[in-house]
């Protein structure tokens, strides 16, 4: 199995993703260190679904923009809906 290269979108996913996480651990050792351990845990949780929701956009946006009028819509609002309930799951 060979290798490619990653395009340009996925490198600049990888990097916001990195550096969002980053920044998120660190927050959340502050806030676990200073007695806040359930908005440190949050804090990770909520980036981590946003990660995939922000990759879930990047995904799903080519098949919307490629198809009929109808069945576009339908696509948007079906991963709208796939999308909002990924971020539900943090909160829960």
């Amino acid at each position: 199995m060979s290798m490619s290269k990653a395009t340009p979108l996925r490198q600049i996913q990888k990097k916001i993703g990195a550096r969002a996480l980053t920044i998120a651990i660190v927050l959340a050792v502050v806030t676990i260190l200073s007695g806040h351990k359930a908005l440190g845990k949050g804090l990770v949780l909520g980036t981590l679904f946003s990660i995939l929701n922000f990759i879930l956009m990047a995904e799903f946006l080519p098949l919307r923009l490629s198809s009929e009028r109808r069945r576009a819509s339908a696509y948007a609002l079906g991963t709208l809906i796939l999308r909002y309930a990924i971020l539900a799951i943090p909160l829960i």
